[in-house]
């Protein structure tokens, strides 16, 4: 009897360990099935938030490319488009610095694609403005290229036209200097009376005479004109004046001559006879002398003589 109880004991309590156990083994299949579960949802969550985050990156890579572009544009050179550049770039900048974070959740993630996204639309809205400003910039570089154009053209008619009254000028200058025509060059003996005597001896000859005239010109300016008459001896020297000046005028090609006489005449636009005395303190030597008038700073006669 005693052995049939124990018997009823014993399998009572095996019964309870295999219930026991079972129930164990339940829970813990059930477990492991709920985190197999959990696993799976928290390894496509980190490729969800993956995926947005190289999303937000491309993004910001796209933008920072843009900004880049941007640089060599015309419009930067506008002070308040080079400011605009710069905190876009910073802002591009913070935003991808936020972006590298460790563990950032689908919040943060969420928060980082609202701020880049409102930076696209500064950036759009930046990329207009320098659209609009290159296109101002083609018209006013067109204008001022045909403004250019224009003045070239103008700049060039004016010289011309300053070309021609230039040389309108000159013929007038040119038509308007005094000639000497009819240019003798003689050697002069005077006598104690005053009279002249010609004479090609030149141990007779005390002093060399020239005769010219200077024709009429009615274009001429009237008034007191100086002449100046340069006398070469044989050995090429010019005489020196008598009154001891330096015996130098200035020419029209901006060099200097010398001169031997300087006369001044009332000129009247008429034919004028004009006598020019020099005698030297010395013996004249044999050969051919040579006088040269000059009146407005160029020559205008010349003439010689042989004394022997």
């Amino acid at each position: 009897m005693e052995s049939n109880q124990k018997d009823k004991k014993s399998k009572i309590f095996l019964y309870a360990v295999i219930a026991i156990l079972a129930i164990t083994n339940g829970l813990l299949g059930y477990k492991l099935y709920t985190g197999k579960k959990d696993n799976v949802f928290l390894t496509q969550q980190n490729e969800t938030l993956n995926e947005d985050r190289k999303s937000l990156e491309e993004e910001l890579t796209s933008l920072s490319n843009e900004l880049e572009a941007t640089k060599s544009s015309e419009a930067q050179k506008d002070s308040a488009i080079s400011e605009l550049q710069t905190q876009l770039e910073r802002k591009v900048a913070q935003l991808r610095t936020a972006l590298n974070g460790k563990n950032l959740s689908k919040k943060e993630l969420t928060k980082l694609r609202a701020e880049i996204s409102s930076l696209r639309a500064e950036s759009t809205a930046f990329q207009n403005k320098i659209r609009a400003l290159e296109d101002e910039l083609a018209v006013t570089t067109q204008n001022l290229n045909q403004t250019t154009t224009k003045l070239t053209a103008e700049k060039q008619v004016t010289e011309k036209l300053n070309t021609t009254i230039a040389q309108k000028e000159a013929v007038i200058a040119k038509g308007k200097q005094l000639i000497a025509d009819q240019v003798s060059v003689t050697g002069i003996k005077i006598r104690k009376s005053g009279k002249e005597v010609e004479t090609s001896k030149t141990r007779r000859t005390d002093a060399i005479k020239a005769t010219f005239r200077i024709q009429e010109n009615k274009i001429a300016d009237a008034g007191d004109k100086p002449l100046y008459v340069k006398i070469t001896g044989p050995d090429g020297v010019t005489f020196e004046p008598l009154n001891g000046s330096n015996g130098e005028f200035q020419l029209a090609d901006g060099g200097a001559a010398k001169y031997s006489v300087m006369k001044i005449i009332d000129y009247k636009n008429t034919d004028q006879i004009v006598d020019v005395y020099h005698k030297k303190s010395t013996e004249y030597a044999e050969g051919i002398y040579t006088v040269e008038v000059f009146a407005d700073k160029v020559s205008i006669g010349k003439s010689s003589v042989t004394l022997r």
